[in-house]
């Protein structure tokens, strides 16, 4: 029996196996972290959607995450954004060095209006591969500057991939390679810089129309057997029962209008990806089997995830690291059927 686990992360580091007892798994799939970005019945325009970016570029995270690699990556980008802020105006760059603690998170929502101000929005990797900024970014409207393939390649179902694993450009993020940076020295923004401003237009196109399904509609009050006017009429029954008994005054609570039991968002969101990816049968095993070329495929697909790229280093230990380099390419004959159960 096959059991398929939705998750915000597949990736195959220190701090998912610490949380998910092991590394990426053949049904488990990587669906968008919650945003703070949600579609809900009184808004008025996308958060994608932005008058202006006077911004470049902007980084918001901490500089103490739990991998080293990425303390050394995010320390140079904060350097040089610093750094270009006071020497070129017109490569304007802010970045924010923020504290896992209660403070930090209520100027979340300070943080976030930055990333309607930018162009670009870096997110490089933390504690793992991956980071809640990702979906943050798109849904502002922000071009994401990711500096690992894995943090785009394990979303797909949700986002675009990238023709070839080496392409810079997709077709709404932009991958520059982390050792590039923190080991050789490469300045992110001569990057950012030498994209026109045609690309970066169709990149935002592309955003835009992608952006709903990215992010969980909030459901509107109303809907829901909770608000069938018999199961309502029963909660405020037992509601002022419990007052009596206290010796409390009666306070009527003013009724939530009951709308219906089924609310479909107004455009299509991220749920309803995930929905018909488990309904299609192609994304579950074919009762009849893989064949020989879909089993190496999958084989293969798989591997490209665990083996270490230049994008991993660091980010897996030692014995790891030395178990995935000698791990051979998978033959094209499937194992046999109780291995696959």
């Amino acid at each position: 029996m096959n059991c398929s686990v939705l998750t915000i992360e597949t990736t195959p580091t220190n701090t998912a196996r610490k949380y998910y007892s092991g590394k990426s798994k053949k049904w488990w799939f990587a669906v968008p972290y919650p945003s703070s970005f949600h579609l809900w019945e009184g808004i008025r325009s996308p958060s994608w959607e932005s008058p202006g970016r006077p911004l470049m570029a902007v980084f918001i995270g901490s500089l103490h995450t739990q991998t080293v690699a990425s303390n050394q990556l995010r320390r140079r980008l904060f350097a040089d954004c610093q750094r270009e802020s006071h020497l070129n105006s017109s490569r304007r760059c802010a970045a924010f060095d923020t504290e896992h603690t209660d403070a930090a998170m209520l100027q979340q929502s300070d943080n976030l209006l930055l990333y309607r101000q930018s162009v670009f929005c870096l997110a490089p990797p933390g504690d793992s591969l991956t980071r809640k900024s990702l979906f943050d970014s798109l849904l502002a409207g922000c071009i994401p500057v990711v500096f690992c393939s894995a943090t785009i390649s394990q979303y797909a179902w949700h986002l675009p991939q990238p023709k070839l694993p080496q392409d810079t450009l997709g077709e709404v993020s932009v991958y520059i390679p982390r050792q590039s940076v923190a080991e050789d020295g490469l300045n992110f923004l001569d990057v950012l810089a030498n994209i026109s401003s045609t690309t970066i237009a169709s990149m935002q196109r592309h955003i835009a129309a992608l952006a709903p399904s990215l992010q969980y509609s909030v459901v509107p009050p109303g809907y829901g057997p909770e608000y069938d006017p018999v199961n309502v009429a029963n909660k405020e029954k037992k509601r002022r029962g419990k007052l009596r008994q206290r010796g409390h005054n009666e306070v009527p609570q003013p009724p939530v209008k009951f709308r219906g039991n089924v609310w479909r968002p107004p455009q299509r969101d991220a749920v309803d990806v995930m929905v018909e990816h488990m309904l299609d049968p192609r994304t579950i095993e074919p009762l009849e089997g893989f064949t020989a070329n879909e089993w190496q495929a999958l084989q293969v697909a798989q591997q490209d995830v665990n083996l270490v790229t230049p994008s991993y280093t660091g980010y897996l230990d030692a014995a790891s690291a030395a178990k995935a380099e000698k791990r051979p390419l998978p033959a094209a004959h499937p194992p046999p059927r109780s291995a696959v159960r």
